[in-house]
């Protein structure tokens, strides 16, 4: 897949200082995503410290929750406790690499002769990378990257797009999860959500196999940069098609989520329902809407997609900034699973009984009989956590 791609997440060491001396902009790009996944760290950690807690206080409740409750919640903290590790391991690999990267800028040279520069210098002396000044016609500067350093940076690499296929993996697993619970009546809502992850699975096998066949996955002085030209890689590959896939699932489950809550607001407006749609703000919330649906990773993934794939020449001034829009989607996306885990063990999350209640309350409003109301608490002191219509003759 494309994620293991050398320069796809940040700039190969190898690369690093070729395209300093181009321009510092790469500095600038690696720099932000670095600053980046290094706080979004620390926000993974207090939504797992939140999940847990939850899990803590759901286990002391003398509420009956029965066997599959129980281990619907262990499974929710264990997976929340995973994803925050997984994070914070790809968190401490990227500061590694950035850091080397930065040191390998201090292994500037002159070369004693001045002469022509290589039409393609990279591929001519892999390891030292050459450029020339515009200010001074033939003058050269050099960048040194020693083999062992080039080689321990793609071992770096390979690891940490690892990490994140899996964490991206298990995200969109969750989301399908979160559709079919929302759905699970309706097979045509979610039954797009399954094929795109399935489909998403088999672009990642193809792309791995397709970087593997091509001898890419450890070559320490292969880049981005010369892919496309590559006969090697089979017909069908595309650099960014991760991405995509992934957005893909992201859609098919953001989209018919977004519906069914608009749906359901349009329904309580249009009603004299309207009255009491106070009690169920926290299903039709704009920030339930935003959580459950995952609507910012879908949005930041659609520019991610666009503004990764517009290629910028490198004109000395002027330089792409293709690691920060990936990295912005990247952790909004591994994030939105952590928010809905803390609706879920709330109990605010969106599922069929919330919907069969809403819509009766909305029916029952619309045939002038009035419901009545069983408010219980939530796990949160201060707000409502069901509210279950009646009728004459018991609970509908």
């Amino acid at each position: 897949m494309s994620l293991f791609l050398p320069g796809f997440w940040s700039t190969p060491r190898a690369d690093f200082g070729l395209t300093f001396l181009f321009t510092n902009g790469v500095f600038l790009d690696n720099l932000c995503a670095t600053l980046l996944i290094t706080l979004f760290s620390g926000i993974h950690l207090c939504m797992t410290r939140r999940i847990v807690s939850l899990r803590i206080r759901l286990s002391r409740d003398s509420r009956p929750g029965g066997f599959r409750g129980n281990i619907s919640t262990v499974v929710s903290a264990v997976s929340s406790v995973t994803l925050a590790l997984m994070w914070i391991a790809c968190a401490f690999l990227y500061c590694i690499q950035f850091s080397g990267n930065v040191i390998s800028l201090r292994r500037f040279t002159v070369p004693d002769t001045v002469g022509d520069v290589p039409s393609d210098p990279l591929r001519a002396a892999p390891l030292e990378s050459c450029h020339t000044t515009s200010r001074i016609p033939f003058a050269q500067r050099c960048t040194y990257t020693p083999f062992e350093d080039a080689m321990s940076s793609r071992k770096l690499e390979l690891t940490f797009a690892a990490l994140i296929q899996v964490i991206l993996l298990i995200t969109d697993l969750i989301l399908v999860i979160r559709c079919h619970t929302i759905f699970s009546n309706k097979w045509v809502f979610y039954a797009p959500a399954v094929a795109a992850y399935l489909g998403s699975v088999a672009v990642f096998l193809f792309g791995l196999g397709s970087l593997a066949s091509a001898g890419v996955l450890h070559d320490p002085t292969y880049t981005g940069y010369y892919l496309q030209p590559d006969s090697r890689l089979p017909r069908g590959y595309s650099t960014y098609m991760s991405i995509i896939s992934s957005l893909i699932v992201n859609l098919t489950v953001t989209i018919p989520i977004v519906y069914k809550m608009l749906n359901a607001r349009r329904r309580f407006k249009g009603s004299r329902a309207s009255t009491i749609m106070g009690k169920y703000d926290m299903y039709l919330s704009i920030t339930a809407l935003l959580t459950e649906s995952a609507l910012p990773p879908a949005i930041f993934g659609i520019a991610a997609a666009v503004l990764s794939t517009y290629k910028v020449p490198y004109t000395g001034g002027i330089d792409r900034f293709a690691y920060t829009p990936k990295m912005v989607w990247l952790s909004f996306t591994a994030l939105a699973p952590q928010l809905i885990l803390v609706r879920v063990l709330q109990g605010r999350a969106w599922d069929t009984d919330v919907d069969s209640r809403i819509s009766a309350v909305t029916v029952s409003v619309q045939s002038h009989r009035g419901p009545r109301f069983n408010v219980g608490k939530s796990i949160d002191s201060g707000t409502v956590e069901e509210y279950k219509p009646y009728s004459s003759k018991g609970d509908v």
